[in-house]
């Protein structure tokens, strides 16, 4: 039986394309197009019989296709396959692709397809693939712009979208009966654009796993993209009565998150996988709905883990069940196939999880092997984070109740790893070899628990595959190992693998540039079996080579025979031993060391900013990772720097300030720590110390004042302040301040202390400041003296005291103001007896040999209205010059009262009277005057009055004042 399409039935199509195309011809672009055929079988007896005539055997199945009227491969006969011939099989692998570039301007593009049985002997055979009476080929449409068929005229299969699969009807008109089932792409000529093997009309518009009219995997529904790498595992989970082995959120979130993130090139132009988890009901989701995991920093690819309605079957188990891939045979446990719950429909798209309690990959009982998987690739893989070890402890991480569950990380970490089995990864990338530092992937037992080592720019760590294939590390000399190359991960830098320091072909000067040998991933010749390197057990020494996971993850598991339960059990799977012992191996092989040394100012003045450095130095044999400094300043706050990688023998300074408070005291010793932690490839944290120690220099300023103890009325009192900085901090801007009481004189022409001399002023109430600008004195300046002397009035009375206080103030250099400090003095005031014997006016006229500079020194310090009599300028003493123009000033009462008063002065400076002593007169008693001291004020009071309106008053005061100077007014 032989049958071909005739030649006008292709043009007939090629016209017909041609008017759905529409309009008249025009130049167009073209777009891909691709026909996939997934399964071609018979349905009638094709052995010998049927499609196949006696003695021709089984059926060899090839396809001719024509698309949108053109035969494929365009320019081939249409005696020509379009496609391979399988033998005797219908499961087509890899499927038939046949594709093409269509005119852009075809909406819809009409296929024909013809499955044929080749026959060496007597000719080929078509089958009958089309529902439709007389009629062998399939025929249908497909609506460009949504990749989906239909039977757009209605006269040809009736074979519409999601139906994927024909049938032929087998009439008496018609070939032997054949079945077809295809798909359409209208994204690719490759039918799987991505390269995920997941054929893009499946992504598209989801997946018919029987060919009937429906759906039977959502995938667009789940997040699927045609253009983007998509990953589909369904997870279950062991639940006893009073715990449970479901995954915790947190472990699924971070896996899909890891695929997420892979560098991995999509179709589109994005990076990453987007891995889809079916978790049904496990965190409470509603039935189709899901949690979106998008790519760190981006908007997609987009992870999704939810209830996609097959996975979060919560398997009963009566006790802590054993699960293994055999059953009863050899160490007896639950076949894993006995539990598994997955829908059928979903085989050629899903990977396939199940958390279990323990198995039995070590021991019948209490084995903590964390996970197995079987095939590498394959499809089902086991995670057993359960139950407790030989001595009864928990073999993992524990949740609430005690149970051994696995942390999070432990729970991500091996799901991941066991998943990565599947996708076709071993435990060191490409081989088996296990614990190689220039393997940074989960898959190595080191760093399974979702610890692989952070590198900035480089390996982002935490959960993830290895990213980079990095450099083999030959442990056998010659070559041997180049310790300043390090694992090779740029920026890294060396690794000191035997703890002689740095040494290596790249190595610079210092350093010696010999390689070495070294076991650095803990091989040995186990020759007991019983996981420790015994006396006598050698090392293995070889070259570990670097891997690069993500880009060489296996998409194609349907393509292994059997692939829903096939592969070998997976060997070597960790316990918790395992990858202690990787890690405790490994561990001081890595291990950074960082230093960390303080500089500073050994002193320093309030006020001051002061500086610090920080320097953190690995010192230590391998890299330190996410280094952080941390420096307290002496005033407690804290500056935190990220330092981030640090290789070897490197190094990084930071720098802080601090102002020191101007409250700080003298000898104040200020603190500044800086400390440092750094991580190891392994996570372990390390950390470091050092402090710096500044002494402040404080200005201290001590005053002590005297006086002299006792003097009589007008006489010089000597007083000396002493000063002096004590403390280590020099002190600026130093003002001595003394204020003089009322009645005490002072002036530069009268003073005969040593000095310096002051700056003087007068103050409205009498008092008189004296100011002394001292300006800097050093610290530990030694002791510094002002003398200068002042005199009291002769209107002093005995036992009256002059006190005073002498004021420093000071700042330093930097502005700080310090409290003053104060001393103060004491004189009291005596007397002599007065002679009673006053002179007159006429006397002290004439006597000037008497006016000697201390009796005109004590007028001056009681009474200065008599400077510039003479016209001269004041200047604070009182001069013959002027004593002479008062006594012989004559005229109006003012001029008379001075000179009376004058002469009065001159008494009481020659202790003829005292302040005190007693008159008594008409006048004085009119006046209230009782005292020489009461004359002396009644007449200075006068004297500020005008004479108008006042006269009386100074003929009083001149009478007074005349009979005291005539000593006929003293009571005696």
């Amino acid at each position: 039986m032989i049958s071909r399409i005739s030649a006008v039935a292709v043009l007939l199509l090629g016209m017909l394309a041609m008017n759905l195309a529409g309009g008249t011809a025009r130049a167009a672009g073209t777009r891909p197009f691709s026909l996939t055929i997934t399964h071609v079988e018979c349905v009638d007896d094709c052995d010998e019989e049927g499609l196949e005539a006696a003695l021709e055997g089984h059926a060899d199945f090839y396809a001719k296709v024509w698309i949108n009227g053109v035969k494929q491969p365009p320019g081939s006969s249409d005696d020509d396959p379009s496609t391979p011939v399988i033998n005797n099989n219908g499961s087509i692998d890899p499927f038939w692709v046949v594709s093409t570039q269509v005119p852009d301007s075809v909406v819809n593009v009409p296929v024909t397809i013809q499955i044929w049985d080749k026959d060496d002997s007597s000719g080929d055979d078509l089958g009958d693939a089309s529902p439709r009476d007389d009629d062998n080929n399939l025929d249908f449409r497909v609506t460009y712009y949504n990749g989906k068929w239909i039977d757009h005229t209605g006269q040809e299969d009736q074979v519409n979208w999601p139906q994927s699969c024909s049938t032929g009807d087998g009439g008496d008109d018609d070939e032997p009966r054949v079945k077809v089932c295809f798909d359409v792409s209208t994204e690719s000529t490759s039918g799987d654009s991505d390269g995920d093997f997941l054929l893009d009309g499946w992504e598209r518009n989801g997946f018919n796993a029987d060919g009937d009219g429906t759906v039977d995997v959502d995938l667009p529904g789940m997040g699927a993209d045609p253009l983007r790498k998509d990953l589909f595992l369904e997870v279950d989970c062991l639940a006893a009565a009073d715990h449970d082995h479901c995954p915790a959120q947190g472990a699924v979130q971070s896996v899909a998150q890891a695929f997420a993130d892979a560098p991995v090139d999509n179709a589109d132009g994005t990076k990453g996988i987007q891995l889809h988890v079916d978790v049904g009901n496990m965190y409470r989701q509603a039935l189709g709905t899901a949690t979106t995991v998008p790519r760190t920093g981006a908007a997609a690819p987009v992870g999704t883990f939810g209830n996609y309605g097959g996975g979060g079957d919560r398997i009963a188990e009566a006790g802590n069940t054993v699960v293994d891939w055999d059953g009863a045979a050899g160490r007896p446990a639950t076949n894993f196939f006995t539990l598994k719950n997955m829908n059928r429909a979903r085989d050629l798209v899903f990977r396939y999880a199940l958390f279990v309690h323990q198995t039995n990959y070590r021991s019948a009982a209490n084995d903590c092997t964390s996970g197995w998987a079987k095939g590498i690739p394959g499809v089902n893989f086991i995670v057993a984070l359960g139950g407790t070890n030989a001595g009864g402890g928990a073999c993992w991480g524990t949740n609430a109740g005690g149970r051994s569950v696995g942390t999070q990380n432990e729970q991500a970490g091996t799901l991941m790893h066991e998943f990565g089995h599947t996708l076709g990864l071993q435990h060191g990338g490409g081989d088996s070899v296990n614990n190689k530092p220039n393997y940074l992937s989960l898959m190595n037992y080191t760093f399974q628990d979702c610890t692989v080592p952070a590198f900035p720019g480089v390996v982002p760590g935490g959960c993830d595959y290895s990213r980079i294939a990095l450099s083999p590390l030959n442990e056998v000399l010659p070559p041997g190992l180049d310790e300043c190359a390090g694992i090779g991960v740029a920026g890294a830098g060396g690794n000191d693998w035997d703890g002689g320091g740095l040494s290596g072909a790249t190595c610079g000067p210092p350093l010696p540039t010999a390689n070495v040998s070294a076991n650095i991933n803990g091989d040995f010749n186990d020759t007991n079996g019983n996981g420790t390197q015994d006396s006598g057990e050698t090392p293995i020494l070889g070259t570990l080579n670097g891997a690069e996971d993500w880009n060489k993850i296996f998409y194609g598991f349907r393509t292994i025979d059997g692939f829903p339960t096939a592969g070998r059990p997976t060997e070597g799977e960790p316990d918790p031993d395992a990858v202690r012992d990787n890690r405790a191996f490994l561990a001081p092989l890595v291990r950074p060391e960082p230093a960390v040394d303080t500089t500073g100012p050994a002193g320093a003045n309030p006020g001051d900013t002061v500086g610090y450095d920080a320097k953190v130095v690995n010192t230590g044999r391998g890299p330190a990772l996410s280094t952080e400094l941390t420096d307290v300043r002496p005033d407690g706050t804290r500056a935190v720097f990220d330092i981030g990688l640090l290789p070897v023998g490197a190094g990084a300074t930071r720098h802080v300030s601090v102002t020191v408070p101007c409250t700080a005291e003298d000898g104040t010793v200020l603190t500044n720590k800086a400390s440092a932690t750094a991580k190891d490839m392994l996570g372990n944290a390390f950390s470091g110390s050092g402090t710096v120690t500044t002494t402040v220099h404080a200005p201290v300023l001590a005053v002590s004042k005297t006086a002299t103890p006792s003097v009589n009325p007008g006489e010089a009192i000597t007083y000396r302040i002493t000063y002096e900085n004590t403390g280590g901090g020099d002190a600026d801007d130093v003002v001595v301040t003394d204020v003089l009481p009322a009645g005490v004189y002072y002036s530069r022409a009268l003073d005969t202390g040593a000095g310096p001399a002051p700056e003087v002023t007068l103050n409205g109430d009498g008092t008189r400041t004296l100011v002394w600008h001292v300006g800097g004195v050093t610290g530990a300046s030694g002791r510094k003296t002002i003398e200068y002397t002042a005199r009291p009035s002769l209107l002093a009375t005995p036992g009256s005291t002059v006190a005073n206080t002498a004021r420093v103030t000071f700042t330093n250099a930097n502005g700080c103001t310090y409290a003053p400090v104060t001393a103060s003095a004491t004189t009291r005031i005596t007397q002599v007896p007065a002679t009673r014997d006053p002179l007159s006016q006429g006397y002290w006229k004439t006597h000037s040999q008497q006016w000697t500079g201390e009796i005109l020194a004590r007028i001056q310090a009681t009474d200065q209205r008599f400077e510039r009599a003479d016209g001269s300028t004041a200047d604070g003493a009182l001069s013959p010059a002027e004593v002479t123009a008062v006594l012989t000033a004559g005229g109006p009462q003012a001029g008379i009262l001075r000179t009376q008063l004058l002469a009065g002065y001159f008494n009481l400076a020659t202790r003829r009277v005292n302040a005190d002593t007693r008159v008594s007169s008409a006048a004085a008693l009119r006046n209230d005057v009782h005292t020489i001291r009461d004359a002396a004020l009644f007449a200075a009071g006068t004297l500020a009055l005008p004479v108008a309106g006042n006269a009386d008053r100074y003929d009083d005061a001149i009478r007074i004042l005349d009979e005291i100077n005539n000593n006929r007014s003293e009571v005696y």
